[in-house]
């Protein structure tokens, strides 16, 4: 794809064309990034990323140009797909985000992981926040005085 003729067929559409377009490509980006999950879980499954030497998924991603926040993200997110499958229709169709996945793969276990999965679907980064700290909340902090001299 040439990004300037892209522009250009862009501009051209009628603003019902871009809309409709623009939603299907939401879409196949959705069922993309689930293919994506997919094959970094089978890398990781394989051991390519080592035998590639990269110590880790999120160093091959890295190297492939994304961001830390993506490669993290994405590193994360194939990982527990490995051990929960549903993550990849969820993510496919749309209804968990890798933000979302990002704030609650940590607090997955074999025992939580379909509700948990199922209440994350379609919330927002407070929802998701105010939901995981209810899963492992911290004691209370000490309050500390300092003398100031």
């Amino acid at each position: 794809m040439k990004i300037t003729s892209e522009i250009r067929h862009c501009t051209a559409m009628t603003d019902d064309a871009l809309w409709e377009t623009t939603k299907t490509l939401a879409q196949g980006e959705r069922r993309e990034l689930a293919r994506f999950l997919i094959r970094l879980a089978e890398i990781k499954r394989r051991d390519l990323h080592i035998v590639r030497a990269y110590p880790g998924l999120y160093h091959y991603l890295l190297s492939l140009g994304l961001s830390e926040w993506d490669a993290r993200a994405r590193a994360l997110s194939a990982a527990a797909a490995m051990k929960y499958g549903s993550i990849y229709a969820l993510v496919a169709s749309g209804r968990l985000t890798l933000s979302a996945l990002s704030i609650v793969v940590p607090y997955l276990t074999p025992e939580n992981y379909r509700l948990l999965l199922r209440k994350a679907c379609r919330r927002s980064t407070r929802e998701l926040k105010v939901l995981v700290a209810g899963l492992a909340p911290q004691a209370p902090r000490r309050d500390v005085l300092r003398v100031v001299s």
